[in-house]
């Protein structure tokens, strides 16, 4: 069961108190903090999806790309969020992510990848409302990118056999192709969602979400594309399509993300070093928290959710 909030509760721990203010969705609330007057997010889940997002946070520490646990609310119990302005579906809506803001969105994004697998462990649901953003004093200008959203995080070990079964993991239109067959997955298949996700970047028809919710406008937006490329007599391989959004070098990245075969795809630390990425400049690593290996070693074998086919 989730903690049923409303506007106004004070909630509070020993780092500091907060008031309610506007619910989000149904157990994600913003909140201001009583000593500075910050605006943080309020998150609620069930017990071992809580427990597992706050053993992650924890490990991460300050990690650039991931959005940060301010604070840890036992009574009733509830995580503190660092704040940001929006998620990249929503500013897909009305304005594509293209050139160096791109490439900065995507490098963030790996970086935290690259952080989590090389603690073993698998986000399984990187899609565009789980990149967080915050814009900088043009409302429509990136500043800030990070992560979140750790509740089905798994720990997994260094080969996974992809012959082996697996269980259903992440969105269905940025799933990999191993987890969608309930084949076992491990790290690649977070590659194969950061892939579909950078081929999603919009902007998405506004008139869609006018009738259906935000998922079926994705779902909607996804069909209606395949239709028009089905039906067209221009259609070109992927490996062969360009436009003013996609040059050759970005598709060229791309096809080295979006191998069938887990086996084949390039690791986050491997996609960090592309060519495709020189001169883009992100923050690698901010300060993170040192893990003792008896305490890592507790967390997964209590706390998070060991993947065993």
């Amino acid at each position: 069961m989730t903690t049923a909030l409303r506007t106004g509760q004070l909630v509070q721990d020993r780092l500091g108190s907060y008031n309610i203010s506007n619910q989000l969705h149904r157990d994600v609330w913003t909140a201001i903090g009583t000593r500075c007057s910050q605006k943080y997010i309020v998150k609620s889940a069930p017990p071992h999806r809580l427990d597992n997002e706050r053993a992650i946070l924890k490990t991460l520490g300050h990690q650039s790309g991931v959005r940060r646990l301010v604070d840890d609310i036992q009574n009733p119990p509830l995580l503190v969020l660092q704040y940001y302005d929006d998620n990249l579906l929503n500013y897909c809506r009305t304005k594509s992510v293209e050139g160096c803001e791109l490439k900065t969105v995507a490098k963030t994004v790996l970086q935290a990848l690259a952080a989590l697998h090389n603690q073993g462990l698998v986000h399984t649901d990187v899609k565009p409302d789980n990149i967080f953003i915050n814009y900088s004093d043009n409302p429509k200008i990136i500043s800030e990118v990070a992560l979140g959203d750790f509740g089905d995080t798994c720990h997994v070990g260094p080969n996974p056999d992809p012959n082996e079964d697996g269980h259903i993991i992440g969105a269905g239109i940025f799933r990999s192709p191993e987890a969608m067959l309930n084949l076992r997955w491990g790290p690649p298949t977070d590659i194969w969602s950061f892939g579909a996700t950078m081929n999603f970047f919009g902007p998405l028809p506004d008139k869609f979400t006018e009738i259906v919710d935000e998922e079926r406008a994705t779902m909607a937006m996804q069909l209606k594309g395949y239709v028009e490329s089905m039906s067209s007599a221009q259609r070109k391989p992927f490996a062969r399509a360009e436009d003013a959004v996609l040059t050759k070098e970005t598709r060229q990245f791309l096809c080295r993300i979006m191998k069938l075969d887990p086996r084949d795809r390039p690791t986050a630390n491997q996609l960090l070093g592309d060519e495709w990425f020189d001169g883009i400049q992100v923050a690698t690593l901010l300060t993170t928290m040192a893990v003792p290996a008896s305490m890592w070693l507790k967390i997964t074998q209590v706390i998070l959710p060991e993947y065993v086919p």
